[in-house]
């Protein structure tokens, strides 16, 4: 009789365990479940919504640390040396005619155009950014002949957009250039924080000559 009584007694333990080892499974396959079902939700309702208000930011489970408002409001364009410059400005080269349609779409408002009138597409593209609706401010510039006004009317642009804003000339240099001045104006930037922009954060490396030029201009105040 005892040895049977202890028989039953392992039984019942092993029986035991497994019945909580099920219970344990069964409470995962459900957690999971109900996490799988929550971001299906999430993505079918609640991204929409958020897009549709202009939401800056979404909900961090459904985005990845890396994601930030820049890449959320400034949508890229098939441009050469296209670069993200600030949350609501873009600038880049050449601006193909037949992508102009698209801006409006993508969230853009205003396009500056820093390219001299005699240079290929600038008409065209003026006709078309106008047909668009947009707004154009064309300020023709060289690589070394920008001034602190120019600086200052693309600051005062970017300031009054409604949307996204571009910048851009041929290659993207001018723009790089010139965006470092008018950052640096219009935050108060010291000479060292406008050259760092200018060789590091436009849309392509500029000759030290522009550099030079981008800090000249902001000391002349």
């Amino acid at each position: 009789m005892l040895a049977l009584k202890t028989h039953y007694s392992k039984g019942t333990t092993h029986t035991c365990a497994s019945a909580m080892a099920r219970r344990s499974l069964k409470t995962l396959l459900l957690n999971s479940r109900m996490r799988k079902l929550s971001t299906i939700f999430a993505m079918k309702y609640l991204l929409p919504s958020f897009l549709l208000l202009g939401s800056c930011a979404l909900p961090e489970f459904l985005v990845s640390n890396e994601t930030t408002a820049q890449n959320i409001m400034v949508q890229p364009l098939p441009i050469v040396n296209f670069a993200v410059l600030s949350d609501n400005v873009a600038g880049g080269g050449v601006l193909p005619v037949d992508v102009v349609s698209t801006l409006v779409g993508l969230g853009y408002s205003t396009i500056i155009n820093l390219q001299h009138a005699e240079e290929d597409g600038v008409a065209a593209e003026g006709e078309a950014v106008i047909a668009a609706g947009l707004e154009y401010l064309p300020l023709p510039m060289g690589g070394l002949d920008f001034t602190r006004e120019q600086a200052v009317a693309v600051a005062d642009a970017i300031n009054n957009a409604k949307g996204t804003v571009l910048i851009h000339c041929r290659s993207g240099a001018r723009v790089t250039a010139v965006w470092a001045l008018a950052e640096a104006i219009d935050k108060s930037l010291g000479a060292e924080s406008a050259a760092d922009i200018a060789r590091n954060h436009g849309c392509r490396e500029i000759p030290e000559s522009m550099v030079q030029r981008v800090v000249e201009l902001l000391d002349a105040n």
